[in-house]
């Protein structure tokens, strides 16, 4: 995916910035703007004292607002079907574990449900594929226009290098 042209200049080669968003995507209503790839929040104080304490990261950290302003041009945008085992725990498998996971992760309750109850996992990475996909293709950041496209090969990837208005990805 490509984006504007920052000195300096970076590729993220394993970013998941669909991984909360895709999650926020199950959900109705108030969590809409969280389902933006390009959705981002700066982590309250709590917020950093959970992740450095604790490792807990219920923020996003690579959404693509913030690599624009970070200078990432190429990304390599990683999906990530979860795996139950991690939302099935000592709280079981129902409503009280799906709470209680997505008070640690930020996935989204809807989300966790949807994983603990599927049996289709390529399914799940299709679904999740077709989510980056139909996103938001551009979006004002700090006063410039950025915008990102899938590259589909080399030359397509050199094309789009040129351009200084894109994230490739």
């Amino acid at each position: 995916m490509a984006m504007n042209d920052l000195n300096p200049k970076y590729a993220d080669l394993h970013c998941h910035p669909n991984l909360k968003t895709y999650g926020h995507s199950f959900s109705e209503g108030r969590s809409r703007s969280r389902s933006d790839l390009w959705f981002a929040r700066k982590p309250g104080i709590g917020t950093k004292l959970l992740n450095i304490l604790l490792g807990v990261t219920r923020f996003n950290q690579s959404d693509f607002r913030t690599m624009a302003r970070g200078g990432a041009r190429l990304v390599f945008v990683s999906l990530y079907p979860f795996e139950k085992g991690f939302f099935i725990n000592a709280a079981g498998r129902g409503f009280l574990s799906a709470y209680l996971s997505n008070q640690i992760t930020g996935i989204g309750y809807r989300r966790i449900r949807n994983i603990q109850q599927h049996t289709d996992y390529f399914r799940d990475l299709e679904r999740e594929y077709d989510f980056v996909l139909e996103g938001r293709r551009s979006s004002l950041v700090n006063g410039a226009e950025w915008s990102w496209h899938p590259v589909a090969s080399e030359t397509d990837l050199e094309r789009r290098r040129k351009d200084s208005s894109d994230l490739q990805g």
